[in-house]
């Protein structure tokens, strides 16, 4: 790792002089150890160089009594320098965040086509649909900001409905919502083809066109389920799908829930000999 490599994924951290790199130089190097729990092989070594410039930066900034310079920040030595103010270090604070966010993120789907997806870490981390920020980016999930709070808007938007962007902090908010749609779609394609459609996710090899189709109607479905709006729609297109190609979706036919689905229902006749008034 070098001055030149940390200053182009951190460009707010160009500094004129080496002073700020000798700082963040050790962080770097402990962030790049952090994240050899990851495979190598393909681009990652590319995604990890930038994930751990990433994480020193935003490590480094507290220790750092940044002033402004023309070429971008630099720390203060002397009265000629001026401290930056309260509001550019925390913009700074702030694209450091998002930018890490969707690095790491771009680094997890790179390590899916190196195996990490098969172990341990990478098996509990995906353990649904929506198993990052960027997913969650992608289908329109947003969280109210701080303004829409105030006049009591609820919990969850979709992006035509405004509010703040899914990074890493309003991902973890919005977990527990994410984890109730998950089983709520278990319960409709069964917990046995969701943990198929989990395992092509997980490896992508196994993402058949058949199980792609239906990972989408699932995120359509997570997408409706946060905003309120009557699912019904897509459950049936779910239904539909899986209906459609039993061959495909073997683990939903042959499971418990296909058959309560599938069951002929009693109905209650005024010739069944059976008739009762209820």
């Amino acid at each position: 790792m070098t001055q030149a490599i940390f200053e182009s994924h951190v460009p707010g951290m160009a500094d004129a002089t080496d002073e700020v790199w000798r700082m963040i130089e050790p962080m770097c190097a402990r962030a790049l150890q952090k994240l050899s729990r990851y495979p190598d092989g393909g681009e990652m070594a590319a995604h990890k160089e930038r994930v751990a410039c990433l994480m020193a930066a935003r490590e480094a900034i507290p220790h750092l009594d940044l002033a402004m310079t023309p070429q971008g920040f630099a720390v203060v030595r002397n009265e000629n320098l001026v401290p930056a103010s309260k509001d550019r270090v925390d913009a700074l604070k702030e694209s450091l965040r998002r930018s890490y966010t969707t690095a790491l993120d771009a680094l997890q789907v790179e390590a899916l086509l190196h195996g990490w997806g098969l172990t341990d870490v990478g098996k509990r981390h995906i353990d649904q649909l929506v198993w990052q920020p960027t997913i969650a980016q992608d289908i329109g999930l947003r969280v109210p900001s701080e303004r829409l709070r105030v006049v009591g808007v609820g919990s969850l938007l979709h992006e035509h409905g405004g509010g703040d962007a899914v990074y890493d902090t309003e991902f973890r908010a919005l977990r527990p919502r994410l984890l109730a749609a998950h089983y709520a779609l278990c319960d409709l394609i069964s917990p046995e083809q969701m943990g198929e459609l989990l395992d092509a996710v997980r490896n992508p090899p196994l993402m058949t066109p058949a199980l792609q189709r239906l990972r989408y109607e699932c995120l359509c479905y997570i997408t409706a389920h946060f905003d309120g709006t009557p699912l019904v729609v897509h459950e049936r297109r779910l239904l539909e799908v899986l209906r459609g190609d039993r061959a495909a979706y073997s683990a939903w036919a042959s499971s418990s829930v296909c058959r309560a689905q599938e069951s002929t229902r009693y109905e209650n006749h005024t010739d069944d000999g059976t008739f009762f008034f209820g």
